[in-house]
């Protein structure tokens, strides 16, 4: 199986074949036989094989997080952050190449692609401030009269394992919204990116162990739905992680409360914009079109529905025409 990774670069590739999980920092074959394909929409052509992960390999990453976990997790919060320094500055020497993968296998332009791997960058500088989250911890004494006195202290500390189940549209700045800060304070993560754009997900993390992160902290399965669910049911899966259309996420949501499991479920939204009379034409008409038709839409913060008086929006048009 080709590699995945060059020390020096990422890999663009016309075809990549049958994509790895990446357990326990090492790319393996999944043991699953079912498999569905990866185009490059730009040229409608199958760029890629993605294997639906069943039980066992499910398993195997669980397993792989939970024993990392019992060290990762008292390691100090501080040290832990050394990693994300490292992994900063890998992703920010790679966000070209990066950006082309994404372009070929999302089908958004290079520029767009460019910008997501950028937010990234900034979620990881979001999660550098992770050591003042942990600041605030709180004890509260004689909370209530009593004999003894009655007292509540507020400790934050890490949970365990934790499922990243991201959608196709940003198949890199979505997992970096929770991975980066789920690590760094001392939890470890499975993410499961959509079966549609899986290849940048599989490219990139692979930066996490050029990072130096120990095996297990950071592990991803391909799969569809079903992978999801073994995921979410696990036992030692403590919570889940989900962005994606609204009923699935109502799915996953319902799925890890029913097994008393932590649960972050963002779903769709139906985003209004209201033109009013008094705005200025060039930069509104341009925010107007790129907000509706930028990513081909394909974007959570894409506006659905334009209101505006006709006189106005003719007014507008006529002044930037």
């Amino acid at each position: 199986m080709k590699r995945m990774l060059n020390s020096a670069r990422r890999q663009f590739s016309e075809g990549y074949g049958l994509l790895p999980n990446f357990i326990n920092n090492r790319h393996v074959e999944s043991d699953s036989v079912k498999c569905l394909k990866s185009y490059d929409p730009g040229l409608g052509r199958v760029i890629a094989e993605v294997p639906i992960s069943g039980t066992k390999d499910v398993e195997e990453a669980v397993r792989s997080a939970a024993r990392a976990y019992e060290k990762w997790s008292n390691l100090p919060v501080f040290d832990r952050l050394q990693y994300l320094v490292k992994l900063k500055t890998l992703i920010e020497q790679e966000v070209e190449d990066l950006a082309v993968i994404v372009a070929q296998n999302v089908g958004k332009t290079v520029k767009e692609g460019v910008a997501e791997v950028r937010r990234a960058v900034e979620a990881v500088d979001a999660a550098l401030g992770a050591p003042h989250l942990l600041a605030f911890n709180r004890k509260i004494m004689n909370l209530a009269k009593a004999d003894p006195e009655i007292d509540m202290e507020v400790v934050r500390e890490p949970l365990g394992v934790f499922a990243v189940i991201t959608p196709f549209n940003f198949p890199v700045m979505i997992p970096m919204w929770f991975v980066p800060l789920a690590i760094t304070l001392g939890n470890t993560v499975i993410v499961k990116p959509s079966e549609l754009d899986p290849v940048p997900t599989t490219i990139f993390v692979g930066l996490f162990e050029e990072a130096g992160y120990p095996p297990g902290v950071v592990n991803l399965v391909h799969g569809d739905a079903s992978t999801s669910q073994a995921l979410v049911t696990h036992p030692e899966v403590s919570g889940v992680t989900f962005v994606g259309s609204t009923p699935a996420g109502e799915k996953v949501y319902a799925l890890a409360s029913a097994h008393g499991k932590r649960a972050l479920c963002q779903c769709g939204a139906k985003n209004p914009v209201v033109l009013m009379p008094d705005a200025i034409a060039e930069p509104s008409v341009e925010n107007i079109v790129g907000g509706f038709f930028d990513m081909a839409g394909q974007r959570c913060l894409a506006p659905g529905l334009l209101i505006t008086g006709g006189q106005c929006l003719r007014e507008l048009c006529g002044q930037n025409s």
